[in-house]
């Protein structure tokens, strides 16, 4: 039988239902952006793969910790490990992104002389990515701060 978990169940899921949904659109997000530009840029941005492997990470991350939360074994420490380094991820790659638009997300995203329908559609999808980065940053450090919580609750 699984031993019972210092995680407050509600906060827990909740954060990571959030952590999760942020890092899926984004990788489904990249993954398109990266395929749009295939075609018009020999190289995807070199930017984008940080953002990806945040992603990934994350995603992975949430499925192996969830197992053993269920099985009733996470330790909060093994959890904040895991949780800080997504969270730098996380960090460095918003950080490179906002670096990279320059402003784009602040912008309206209208055809301007020369542009077409892929420079909108690229403006869209830098205004998703910056949001869901800016969403799976603050919720994977809302992951971390709960696992510091529960792993200072536990040594008392």
């Amino acid at each position: 039988k699984a031993r019972p978990t210092s995680y407050p169940r509600g906060f827990f899921y909740s954060i990571r239902i959030v952590q999760g949904l942020s890092a899926l659109v984004l990788a489904g997000a990249i993954f398109y952006f990266i395929e749009q530009l295939k075609d018009s840029s020999p190289e995807p941005i070199p930017k984008m793969f940080y953002l990806a492997s945040a992603a990934i990470y994350t995603l992975i991350t949430i499925f192996i910790t969830s197992i053993v939360h269920c099985l009733g074994r996470l330790s909060a420490n093994v959890n904040a490990t895991a949780n800080s380094f997504a969270l730098i991820l996380w960090i460095i790659s918003f950080a490179l992104l906002i670096q990279e638009n320059n402003g784009t997300v602040f912008h309206a995203c209208k055809p301007s002389a020369g542009a077409d329908d892929l420079g909108v559609s690229i403006c869209y999808l830098y205004k998703v990515l910056f949001a869901f980065s800016l969403i799976a940053s603050v919720s994977t450090f809302a992951a971390f701060t709960l696992d510091v919580i529960v792993y200072k609750r536990t040594i008392r």
